[in-house]
């Protein structure tokens, strides 16, 4: 549970948020498999270090991730390169 901003002290924001890490895997993981130009978006951003993450934590949730796609990750390729750039 994460605590969030509130106009009153006397009644708490407390919400149950997805970790930065995860979300970040998440999109990394569309990257790899749509390969949309919004999908970059958020990649360029995070090699720009817009975020601050634990990188060790963020490759294994990818890795760990990549079990959902519809095929093994070594396998894909970019063929929407054209379209990104």
């Amino acid at each position: 549970m994460q605590e969030g901003w509130t106009p009153d002290p006397d009644f708490p924001c407390r919400a149950r948020l997805v970790g930065l890490e995860e979300t970040l895997a998440g999109k990394l993981l569309a990257l790899v498999d749509r390969g949309a130009p919004r999908d970059l978006y958020d990649a360029v951003g995070l090699a720009e270090g817009r975020w601050s993450h634990d990188g060790a934590r963020l490759r294994r949730l990818f890795v760990i991730f990549s079990a959902r796609l519809d095929r093994p990750l070594p396998t894909y390729e970019m063929p929407h390169r054209a379209s990104l750039s």
